[in-house]
């Protein structure tokens, strides 16, 4: 097949054309679709020739004025020319279009323009919308939504009855922790009862945190346990005091105000480095060693009233070693 400058088939196209020749019959469905392919190149370029020749007009009236007049007759010959040849061409291919019979096949003769305005992305968006409506979401949601429902309230009763059996096993251990330390307790105070004999320990007030240590014509300790056996408050009072008191409150005597904040010093340190059975039987020990607070020296300066010019001044030796000697000093003489 022969071609002019621009690509398109000419020469044997018109002489085809003239001679009246198709050869339907024996032509191959390949060769009419390569007719087809060579109709819409034709167009193509018909469109390419079209823009140039307007293209070609429009700089030949801007310039005009300064060429001569047989460069427009040119320009004009020149798209008459062009016009006529993509005319030419776009005939024959419709000749040859319209006279093949496409016997190896029998499309219906809506076939080619359907397959010509085929969009896959139209389809694909049409089948995926029918596959969405054929789900029903709303049912499947409401049903999937009752499973989980009945799934979690399963999954929270169990958590709950595992839950409540802990702390029933936890309730149950507390209760006999703590009876066994109320027992303990209980033998903590005869045994420190026993060693001691100038201490009076009464613990059958109807506060059962209360527990008063009374040595006898020296001081009364009000001692609040808790039910671990922790010291939780301590009072230093004189046992007359005690009697006189409407309100246990600080004693009004210098001497029990300063061996209450000893007091609750050593309660302190031996709670800070024992169990609490432990710390509460030393500081029992620690408190018995008060026994002999007005009639005993003070181990630095060997007298038994300070005579600093001090707010302690003419007190006997307060404070107590928290060692296992327990010794006396006066609170200047007291070691650092």
């Amino acid at each position: 097949m022969n071609g002019n400058s621009n690509g398109i088939p000419t020469g044997n196209m018109e002489t085809n054309a003239q001679n009246g020749s198709t050869n339907t019959d024996n032509t191959p469905i390949e060769a009419y679709l390569k007719n087809l392919e060579n109709a819409l190149l034709a167009v193509r370029e018909l469109r390419w020739h079209v823009k140039d020749v307007f293209n070609d007009l429009n700089d030949e009236v801007l310039s005009s004025s300064e060429r001569r007049l047989d460069a427009e007759t040119n320009g004009i010959d020149t798209l008459k020319h062009k016009l006529e040849n993509a005319n030419t061409n776009i005939k024959y291919h419709l000749n040859q279009l319209r006279g093949a019979e496409l016997k190896s096949i029998s499309p219906p003769s809506s076939a080619l323009p359907s397959l010509l305005l085929y969009d896959p992305r139209m389809e694909g968006k049409s089948t995926h919308q029918d596959l969405i409506n054929s789900h029903q979401w709303k049912q499947n949601v409401k049903t999937n939504s009752e499973i989980i429902y009945q799934i979690m309230e399963k999954r929270q009763n169990e958590i709950n009855c595992l839950q409540h059996e802990h702390n029933d096993e936890i309730s149950k251990d507390t209760h006999q922790d703590i009876d066994n330390l109320a027992i303990m307790k209980n033998d903590i105070l005869t045994k420190i009862g026993n060693y001691h004999q100038e201490l009076i320990i009464d613990s059958s007030s109807g506060d059962n945190s209360l527990i008063k240590v009374t040595i006898k014509n020296t001081l009364t300790a009000l001692i609040y346990l808790t039910e671990t056996l922790v010291i939780s408050k301590i009072l230093i009072m004189g046992p007359e005091e005690l009697n006189k008191a409407k309100v246990r409150t600080v004693s009004s005597y210098q001497v029990f105000k300063l061996i209450t904040l000893r007091a609750t010093s050593a309660s302190l340190y031996y709670y800070g480095s024992n169990p609490p059975t432990v710390a509460f039987q030393l500081f029992l020990d620690w408190l018995a060693s008060y026994k002999n607070l007005f009639n005993g020296k003070c181990k630095y300066c060997n007298k038994y009233l300070s005579d600093q010019h001090t707010e302690f001044r003419y007190l006997p030796p307060c404070c107590r070693t928290m060692d296992k000697d327990h010794l006396p000093y006066h609170y200047e003489c007291k070691p650092n």
